[in-house]
C-alpha cells in the first residue's frame, strides 16, 4: 500500500471505509477496477441472508455507467446493479432476490434495459424477485422496482413519479 493511500485509509474522511480501502489497494489510474474492455468493474452491494435470499442494495441517485467517481464514492449505477443481479440470478443457492431501494431516481439512459432484464427474470427464483422501499423509490428507481414481481414499502416510504423528463 502506497504511503499516500495508507494515509487516506487511516485518516478520518467523509468517505465510506470500503471505498477508501478499495482506493488504497488500487493503482492510481484505476486499472485494477477496469475490465479488459475498459469498462469499470463495479458491483452494487449485495447481502446474502442465511435463508438464501439475496438483498441487492440500491441507494442514492442512479446513473448509467460506473466511472472513477462512482467507484470511489459508492454511487449505484445501472451496470453495477446489473452485475449484482447477474451474480444473484446465476447463483443456484439464491432462492429469492430483494431489491432494497432508497433512491430518488436518476438518469434515463440505461434504466429501461435493466428494468427489462429484471422483468424477464421474473419467475426464475422460487421465492421471487421483489422490491422494497424503506425510504424512496421514485422515478427511475420506481421503474426498476415496478419490473419486479411485487413491491413492498415501509409505512413512511415514498413511491412513484415515473416519466419526468426535464430539459433546459
Amino acid at each position: 500500500m502506497g504511503k499516500y493511500f495508507s494515509k487516506i485509509v487511516h485518516s478520518r474522511l467523509a468517505i465510506r471505509k470500503d471505498a477508501a480501502e478499495m482506493l488504497a489497494q488500487s493503482s492510481v489510474d484505476g486499472k485494477i477496477w477496469q475490465k479488459p474492455d475498459g469498462e469499470w468493474n463495479v458491483k452494487a452491494n449485495v447481502t446474502y441472508r442465511p435463508d438464501n435470499i439475496a438483498v441487492i442494495h440500491v441507494d442514492g441517485a442512479l446513473s448509467y455507467r460506473s466511472d472513477f467517481w462512482t467507484a470511489i464514492f459508492g454511487n449505484d449505477t445501472y451496470n453495477s446493479i446489473e452485475a449484482a443481479f447477474d451474480e444473484c440470478c446465476g447463483n443456484p443457492n439464491v432462492l429469492g432476490i430483494v431489491f432494497d431501494i432508497d433512491s430518488p431516481g436518476g438518469e434515463v439512459s440505461g434504466v429501461s434495459d435493466l428494468a427489462e432484464k429484471i422483468y424477464n427474470a421474473r419467475g426464475s427464483k422460487p421465492y421471487g424477485i421483489v422490491a422494497r422501499a424503506g425510504g424512496m423509490m421514485c422515478s427511475a428507481a420506481y421503474w426498476l422496482g415496478s419490473a419486479c414481481e411485487k413491491i413492498y414499502t415501509a409505512a413512511a416510504g415514498t413511491l412513484g413519479s415515473i416519466g419526468v423528463l426535464c430539459s433546459f
